[in-house]
């Protein structure tokens, strides 16, 4: 089967060995996750973030960043999205593997929840440059559910399945009549042989 995963930044992905994914499929991955980890593409929107990783010449080492690049023409070396949504980088990179053309796409770290009861950021970057502080208060996560569910509703060859923590389990039923998706959590999918 012809497998990728897409990693958002959310902590429910921390226990995962992210170099034992590439044996299985292709990593796609979003913002700072170039910090520690080479994924086979990087995607990344926010303006800041863009910056850094052009300070860094990172898409120079790795000619695999991608965003949508006419915002950014005094940065050379970046990649345009085949599309034109104004998405955020998780469903930007899910968007990605999408018309890439996958038959399985596991999407890891995608909380879309914040942490101790949705009152806290919820980041493994958080503190970090860039990002809010572990203490601020969460990012309003439905725009990326609603942006989520667009490319799950139109890419329905894929089965797609999110990753995540018992704790960031969907019970507001917001995928419903979304056949194509399920959810797992991050003590099965370790179980389960990719």
């Amino acid at each position: 089967m012809n497998k990728a995963f897409v990693l958002g930044n959310g902590t429910s992905r921390s226990g995962i060995c992210l170099e034992s994914l590439r044996n299985h499929g292709r990593v796609y991955g979003c913002n700072a996750l170039y910090r520690s980890y080479d994924p086979d593409f990087l995607v990344c929107v926010d303006k800041k973030m863009i910056e850094e990783i052009n300070e860094e010449r990172y898409q120079y080492k790795n000619n695999s960043v991608w965003t949508y690049a006419n915002k950014f023409p005094h940065i050379k070396n970046l990649n345009n999205f085949p599309f034109n949504n104004k998405m955020s980088s998780g469903p930007a990179a899910l968007m990605l593997a999408s018309i890439h053309n996958y038959d399985q796409i596991y999407m890891l770290g995608f909380d879309f929840f914040g942490l101790n009861k949705n009152t806290t950021y919820n980041n493994l970057y958080a503190g970090t440059r860039n990002y809010k502080k572990i203490t601020d208060n969460p990012i309003f996560y439905k725009n990326w559910i609603r942006q989520i569910k667009d490319i799950v509703n139109c890419y329905t060859d894929i089965v797609f399945t999110r990753v995540v923590g018992s704790d960031f389990i969907l019970n507001d039923r917001l995928f419903d009549h979304t056949d194509n998706i399920k959810h797992l959590t991050m003590e099965n999918f370790k179980s389960i042989n990719i």
